[in-house]
């Protein structure tokens, strides 16, 4: 009986890789596992803080500036960060800049994630001209840095939500786009979809309901990671002042107006 060749690589790996192998594996599934979670708690900051910090977290109190944290505000409030050099409170501009940062990142990852997995399909599955230009593309928005492309659209743009979510969204929908060409190319000639093709199946069809449900799970785990990814994107732009404009919290805008005060109490 012939041995496949998955069985004969782990048959060939000796004694001290196997486990090599092993612990890579369980490192990056709990590096997963902590990303998740990480996630999760940002995202039930966003949703349910604002009810235990029922506070407005752009409401100026001069005269109450730069308390340390666990402050009792003039209005009965406590201030559990401190406040910053306007008398906001920070613990509020936390948790509504979670907020901000969660709408930001899952609108970027939806509209990338949609328009990137079309053009990978249309490229991946019928070839030819769409194909050419569609990764080609991909490849010469993926040669430039991500970050300095933001950078360089929002500087023309200027600051805004919307405008943030469209930059992002411009740069990272080649990441969806090679993920959705990879997979339609190793699925388009698999059995199913030939058998439904030749059964009268039109190409729409087998699209949907033959390859996009063979796709979504990795486009699922990505989209996930991009979430963090592009929170860090929408701090920074914030942070150079071409993201989410001011008064609006933002983990950027309150890093960024916070640093020239950092030193003072250290």
């Amino acid at each position: 009986m012939m041995t496949s060749d998955a069985a004969m690589s782990r048959a060939t790996l000796g004694p001290s890789e196997r486990p090599a192998r092993r612990w890579t594996a369980t490192r990056r599934g709990r590096r997963l596992v902590r990303m998740g979670v990480l996630l999760i708690a940002v995202a039930a900051a966003g949703l349910v803080g604002p009810f235990f910090v029922p506070y407005d977290p752009v409401a100026l109190r001069l005269e109450q500036h730069l308390l340390p944290p666990g402050t009792r505000l003039l209005n009965g409030q406590i201030a559990w960060l401190g406040t910053d050099q306007l008398g906001r409170d920070l613990g509020a501009q936390v948790v509504h800049g979670a907020r901000v940062s969660m709408l930001v990142a899952s609108s970027t990852v939806v509209l990338a994630g949609v328009s990137g997995t079309a053009l990978g399909l249309i490229a991946g599955y019928y070839g030819g001209t769409a194909d050419t230009v569609i990764m080609r593309l991909a490849d010469l928005q993926l040669s430039f840095p991500a970050l300095l492309l933001a950078i360089l659209i929002a500087a023309i743009l200027g600051p805004s939500v919307l405008n943030v979510i469209l930059i992002l969204s411009v740069i990272r929908w080649a990441v969806f786009t090679r993920l959705a060409y990879g997979s339609v190319l190793s699925l388009r000639e698999s059995q199913f979809v030939e058998a439904a093709l030749s059964q009268g199946a039109t190409h729409a069809r087998v699209i949907w309901s033959h390859i996009l449900p063979n796709m979504v799970t990795p486009i699922i785990i990505v989209a996930t990671l991009q979430v963090g990814t592009q929170m860090l994107a929408e701090a920074s732009l914030s942070f150079l002042g071409l993201g989410i404009p001011r008064p609006l919290p933002s983990w950027g805008v309150t890093i960024s107006e916070g640093r020239e005060y950092l030193m003072r109490f250290v």
